[in-house]
């Protein structure tokens, strides 16, 4: 089952959870992952949502992206006057699918060739940085270096250049559970990489179980030597 955010009554619905949470819970930051239409063809599904809740008459993916431009907002908008009132600093993120569009797609998108967030999620990631609608963007780079069509540095340099010029806090999605299929090291290296680029301000790995898990992972192992020894 989905919660279809092209019906208003969804959106308000997602806020008065997020309004909840933050006024009674002093939370860090909320989190969104990055699900917004699921990543298999829709089909039909949401047809009579568009035919009643798009008075702008938009284009079906317009419409669709307008629906999750809409729901960022609000979420946005409902942390940042809750953090007024109570005095909080509460912040708001997401951990989008790392492509936003290809340069085959769109003159700004990246040097990708995979699969898309704005196309297929319906999800313009790069518009909520640049208009603020997130406080940080912690984007799923879950390829290696060497990847044919999604290679490591290519993507993070885009997103770095997305955030150059916002106040929006650049975290990059690192694939611990990647590191003993890679060369040892990768997750090493990517570190170092985004260490060197003063528009990254930190990693989130997926996941603790690599790195803690029953099974030796020897890049997790690796990584987590490099951390201890490189606090």
């Amino acid at each position: 089952m989905f919660l279809d955010p092209g019906r208003p009554e969804v959106i308000a619905h997602l806020c008065t959870i997020v309004r909840d949470i933050v006024s009674r819970y002093q939370v860090d930051a909320i989190h969104f992952d990055d699900y917004f239409y699921p990543y298999e063809k829709l089909g039909n599904e949401d047809q009579q949502t568009f035919r009643s809740c798009n008075p702008g008459k938009l284009s079906l993916e317009e419409w669709r992206r307008s629906n999750t431009d809409a729901l960022i907002y609000r979420v946005k908008l409902t942390i940042t006057r809750n953090n007024i009132i109570q005095k909080r600093h509460t912040r708001f993120g997401i951990s989008p699918f790392g492509i936003w569009a290809n340069r085959a797609t769109s003159s700004s998108g990246s040097l990708t060739g995979g699969k898309e967030s704005f196309t297929t999620l319906f999800a313009d990631t790069r518009k909520w940085v640049r208009l603020g609608y997130v406080d940080y963007i912690a984007p799923q780079i879950y390829w290696n270096f060497a990847h044919d069509v999604a290679a490591y540095a290519a993507l993070t340099d885009w997103w770095c250049s997305v955030v150059n010029g916002t106040k929006v806090k650049l975290y990059i999605g690192i694939a611990a559970y990647n590191g003993e299929k890679w060369q040892p090291d990768e997750l090493i290296n990517q570190l170092r990489f985004n260490r060197m680029r003063h528009h990254v301000s930190g990693a989130a790995f997926f996941s603790y179980r690599s790195f803690f898990g029953g099974t030796r992972n020897a890049g997790a192992v690796n990584l987590l030597n490099y951390l201890k020894n490189h606090r």
